[in-house]
């Protein structure tokens, strides 16, 4: 999961990051993100509180280690805002554990499984609900492309090559987007009928009702990456739809084997699902510098403690 800054991606791979910090900053503008400022209208408390703004680069992965793809994204400082400007910032993200019991139930009654991403989560989340203003500043490098992109936004380019923005959406980064998009989220699910577990707020279950090739649905989400499992095609089908009619953006994954939150989950043998994490196994042997394998972790010193050591020793003398 290394990250690499855009002046480093662009001297390394410069022919895969280009396209890929275009479509960060067209997604920017297709979603209308944010809109130009000059600074001159700002009140001096607001140009005191601009925050900085960062795109970073990586190699994205499955929890099997397959490559999946290289990706950017513009992050927020929000390190620099203040928080005590806002009553509440929580945003919730489901217990594994529970994860673990969707699976197991799934297995066991032999429902159908999917994984869904929704492209650009954040995006789809209203920044204006929490009432704070927030403006951003794009550095020189990243201003250019967005004219290049955006030609109207020419007349932001500020003498230094900067910009500034006023975010309208919420933008990964800032301390209010993951609370803004669970708020946004939810209510999405419980327009459709789902309803939220009164002990995990990120475990969600179709309420009953009377309609053809309805079904049990049930679900757990973190942040963009869902969960679900249903005992209908019709069900499941129909969700989906209602998901694309609200987001532009969504990846669907319907195979045996999916991956999520880094483990795969294997349906392959009926009533039984196998957790496995094989792409964070081997960063953690690579990471520990260990360069060839063994069956047993076992040394013929594996119980031997410091006390055992010195009890050892006290026995010898006596």
């Amino acid at each position: 999961m290394f990250k690499m800054t855009v002046k480093s991606a662009m001297r390394d791979r410069p022919d895969e990051a280009l396209p890929v910090i275009m479509a960060e900053l067209k997604q920017m503008v297709e979603k209308n993100v944010w809109h130009g400022v000059h600074a001159r209208h700002l009140s001096k408390r607001e140009r005191k509180s601009i925050i900085r703004s960062s795109m970073f680069l990586r190699d994205k992965y499955q929890a099997s280690g397959e490559f999946e793809k290289f990706k950017a994204r513009i992050v927020a400082g929000g390190d620099q805002q203040d928080k005590t400007l806002y009553d509440d910032l929580a945003s919730p993200t489901v217990v594994t554990a529970h994860v673990f019991a969707l699976a197991g139930l799934a297995a066991k009654e032999d429902r159908l499984i999917a994984t869904v991403d929704i492209g650009g989560a954040y995006l789809n989340a209203d920044m204006t609900a929490s009432g704070v203003k927030v403006h951003m500043r794009l550095d020189p490098t990243m201003t250019k492309i967005l004219v290049k992109i955006d030609p109207t936004f020419t007349e932001f380019v500020r003498d230094d090559g900067s910009s500034i923005v006023l975010l309208d959406k919420a933008l990964y980064g800032c301390v209010e987007s993951a609370h803004l998009w669970y708020k946004t989220l939810r209510k999405t699910l419980e327009n459709y009928g789902l309803k939220a577990n009164p002990i995990d707020p990120c475990v969600f279950n179709l309420c009953s009702r009377e309609s053809p090739g309805s079904g049990k649905l049930s679900m757990a989400l973190h942040v963009d990456d869902l969960l679900i499992t249903c005992d209908s095609r019709e069900e499941l089908d129909r969700f989906f739809s209602y998901l694309r009619s609200e987001f532009k953006e969504i990846s669907v994954h319907q195979e045996r084997k999916l991956s999520y939150l880094g483990m795969m989950f294997d349906f392959s043998t009926k009533g039984e699902v196998k957790v496995t994490m094989e792409k964070c196994t081997e960063d953690i042997i690579r990471e520990s510098g260990v360069e060839t394998r063994r069956r047993t972790p076992a040394t013929s010193e594996l119980f031997n403690t410091r006390d055992n050591v010195q009890l050892a020793s006290n026995r010898r003398r006596v």
